[in-house]
């Protein structure tokens, strides 16, 4: 475990304790405290959470399609909370709870806008068609390869076979490309 973590699980664990501890005795403060809990938490949660996306991302352990689809179903979730909540309560003055439903939702509106765009921003789709040109060699197996891609081909023994390794080809290339 790093660091960070183990102070930000201390700082949660105090301000916790501290929260049921007043809470117990009716304390006038335990508002304040649940207040400053919901803040810090919701705070350590983001932190960690775009760290580790980032690692990933950077370690190539998530793709930047599944980041990019992950940002939609943020910003469908955003839009959720938004819309539920201004059309039961209203909106609520940011000032007076930061970390409403409305907020949380704009929150997230802008996080995952943010995750789309570092998904796109080293992205450089295919767009357009291209010409496959498939022969069948001495063995039997099929052999095609992307005009438009040089170094793009793949064989196969069937045809159906073929066309889903082609399509492996071409997205293989398009991330290497983009790695570069």
């Amino acid at each position: 475990m790093d660091k960070e973590f183990i102070l930000s699980l201390a700082i949660f664990i105090g301000l916790l304790s501290a929260y049921v501890v007043l809470s117990l005795y009716n304390n006038p403060h335990a508002d304040f405290i649940g207040d400053l809990l919901k803040y810090v938490t919701t705070a350590i949660i983001a932190c960690h959470y775009f760290k580790y996306a980032v690692l990933a991302i950077k370690s190539k352990h998530i793709s930047k399609e599944y980041l990019f689809r992950s940002g939609l179903m943020g910003i469908g979730f955003g839009i959720a909370l938004i819309v539920s909540h201004v059309v039961l309560f209203g909106i609520d003055p940011i000032w007076e709870d930061p970390l409403g439903h409305e907020w949380l939702g704009l929150y997230i509106l802008i996080a995952s806008m943010i995750a789309m765009g570092y998904a796109k921003s080293n992205c450089k789709p295919f767009r357009g068609t291209f010409t496959i040109v498939v022969e069948k060699d001495e063995d039997g197996y099929y052999v095609a390869s992307v005009k438009e891609l040089p170094g793009c081909h793949t064989q196969a023994k069937t045809m159906e076979e073929l066309l889903k390794r082609i399509c492996e080809a071409i997205i293989a290339y398009s991330e290497a490309r983009s790695a570069q």
